[in-house]
């Protein structure tokens, strides 16, 4: 990936290594810190990959409840995530899903957001690649870090 040579200044965490030899722990750990960087970057609370068919979450930037669960039969079913998960497998390439904002469990029950768009091979959805927003980053976008005043915006915006 293009962030690969900024990625590694992140620093390391007990997440970048997964345990084994196995195709998916030399997979995690080639891409682990670029997800990581993005995240960072761009303030997402966490990014995930979804295999299409099954619904399992197979990637998570932090590993929290969610991580490895089914998005089509498990605990977090009726969920956000699995919202923008089954919206997502339907989009043609290119094209997102942004799920509204409600409690989201697995990160302590702040409000979340996932945005979602599928990852096409041969134009077939083989993964949902989803990003979950949590609200204090979008309130500082919209407030500007709520120096409206000082941006021109007045005493309210």
């Amino acid at each position: 990936m293009v962030a690969s040579s900024l990625a590694k200044n992140i620093p390391e965490t007990t997440l970048l290594a997964t345990k084994g030899n196995t195709t998916y722990a030399k997979i995690h750990q080639q891409h682990h810190r670029d997800f990581q960087f993005y995240l960072n970057q761009f303030g997402y609370y966490d990014i995930f990959i979804v295999d299409a068919d099954s619904g399992n979450i197979v990637y998570s930037v932090f590993k929290e409840l969610d991580f490895a669960t089914n998005l089509i039969n498990g605990p977090y079913a009726n969920t956000g995530i699995a919202e923008a998960f089954r919206q997502a497998k339907s989009l043609p390439a290119n094209q997102t899903y942004i799920s509204d904002f409600t409690s989201y469990l697995p990160s302590y029950n702040a409000p979340a957001s996932f945005i979602a768009s599928p990852i096409q091979i041969d134009g077939q959805s083989k993964a949902i690649l989803i990003f979950q927003m949590p609200l204090a980053e979008i309130n500082n976008i919209m407030t500007h870090d709520s120096d409206w005043k000082n941006k021109g915006f007045g005493q309210s915006g």
